[in-house]
């Protein structure tokens, strides 16, 4: 939160368990780092009342994270849907095609 530029414009989407107290402090502690930073920062909390740590486990099982994903992926004037491993693939062949830096850095098997 510190070294984010003042003139961007950045959401944190955070989802906590509300039965794991860590996590919840940790997310009191990142809000109140939000709101003393001020700018274009903002943070959307999430509490799920019946989780604990394992919350993306619980995204997954029902459906909610791909769709979450979909939403952070899809820009807002395209009307085309993918599926999160789509672009998942996508990425993974692009940094594995062979003028990329990663593919160069892989060692020769």
């Amino acid at each position: 939160v510190a070294e984010c530029q003042r003139d961007v414009s950045t959401t944190i989407d955070l989802h906590v368990g509300a039965l794991e107290h860590g996590d919840l402090a940790e997310a009191q502690l990142l809000q109140e780092a939000v709101l003393a930073r001020a700018g274009k920062m903002s943070l959307k909390l999430t509490v799920h009342e019946d989780q604990d740590h394992n919350v993306v486990t619980h995204l997954r099982d029902t459906g909610d994270l791909n769709f979450m994903l979909q939403q952070q992926v899809c820009t807002a004037g395209s009307m085309q849907k993918r599926s999160v491993s789509s672009y998942l693939r996508q990425y993974l062949e692009k940094k594995a095609s062979p003028g990329s830096d990663s593919a160069a850095k892989r060692p020769r098997v």
